[in-house]
């Protein structure tokens, strides 16, 4: 009995591949991302504490003007990069909605063909379990029939 071979499988695995890839893709992006979130929460503790040195150095009756000066400015600086994250987290936002979507694509292509497979195997076996049992009446009946009287 021939084994079962899908006509499709050099597609199904060209399709499981850019899938694969596809994955890589999105999990490279949601790294990045979370990358970009763990720098804006230190960017932003940064940005907190100059301007809670700003506050204290304000408050202090020694009021060193170079020092509120340069808090002034770092903080500025911080806000600026913070600004720069943004951006770049709304960049990576759009990136992950467009991967996810290629993903979903490619998902349904993979599990389109994968369905075609399992209907094509199943209507083979079904083919080689009606062979196999008309092979097997086949040779019953052959066999039946040398027993079977002549008159």
């Amino acid at each position: 009995m021939p084994k079962f071979q899908f006509k499709l499988e050099t597609l199904l695995n060209m399709r499981l591949g850019r899938r694969d890839q596809c994955r890589q893709a999105l999990a490279s992006i949601l790294s990045h991302d979370a990358e970009l979130a763990a720098e804006m929460q230190r960017v932003v503790q940064q940005r907190l504490g100059q301007l809670q040195e700003l506050r204290d150095l304000n408050s202090s009756r020694d009021m060193n003007i170079d020092a509120t000066a340069a808090r002034r400015y770092f903080a500025g600086q911080l806000t600026s990069e913070i600004a720069g994250i943004e951006h770049q987290q709304s960049l990576v936002a759009a990136q992950i909605e467009i991967c996810r979507q290629t993903l979903v694509k490619a998902d349904q292509d993979v599990k389109a063909l994968e369905n075609l497979k399992e209907k094509q195997l199943a209507e083979y076996s079904q083919l080689q379990e009606r062979r196999a049992q008309r092979e097997l009446e086949d040779s019953w009946s052959a066999t039946n029939r040398d027993e079977v009287p002549l008159c």
